[in-house]
């Protein structure tokens, strides 16, 4: 074996090593990665007033069914259709706004795979927002170091 296949053969083996790892890292952050989450945001309504003691309510869910089979509309065949179900772990009140709006909670994913936050406050209309999409991109820069922002507008009743 020459000098270039000594050096070469190591290199590859340490490119395909990190290769592997990064693929297995990206695969398991697009789910919910582990570890605490810090939220924290505005409550504001349509005339860009702050809304006080609004509810927020943290909603996890868990994953019944991945797939289900489907009849394609041609007929004979089958295709596989992702039509997730899920069933409520825990719901929590997490935070309630103060008089300028403001809100911040902390959480920490456990079983649960899906998760929600839902904003309720008296004489404007409930709004829900799936928080999923804002942890996988949290994850990527810090995980449990960088906090998420999520401010939100009611409308009123």
């Amino acid at each position: 074996m020459d000098n270039k296949t000594k050096i070469l053969l190591p290199v590859a083996a340490i490119v395909l090593a990190a290769a592997f790892c990064l693929s297995a890292a990206t695969s398991s952050a697009m789910s919910t990665a582990p570890g605490i989450y810090h939220f924290f945001g505005r409550v504001m309504n349509q005339e860009d007033k702050p809304v006080g003691s609004c509810t927020v309510l943290l909603i996890k869910r868990l994953a019944l069914e991945e797939e289900k089979n489907a009849e394609n509309q041609q007929g004979a065949e089958t295709v596989a259709k992702e039509e997730v179900q899920y069933v409520v772990t825990d719901e929590e009140v997490v935070a309630t706004t103060d008089e300028d709006g403001n809100y911040a909670f902390t959480f920490e994913p456990l079983t649960a795979d899906n998760f929600w936050a839902f904003f309720k406050a008296d004489g404007y209309r409930s709004r829900s927002v799936e928080l999923n999409r804002l942890m996988r991109s949290r994850f990527f820069r810090k995980p449990n170091k960088s906090p998420i922002s999520l401010h939100i507008v009611l409308e009123k009743e």
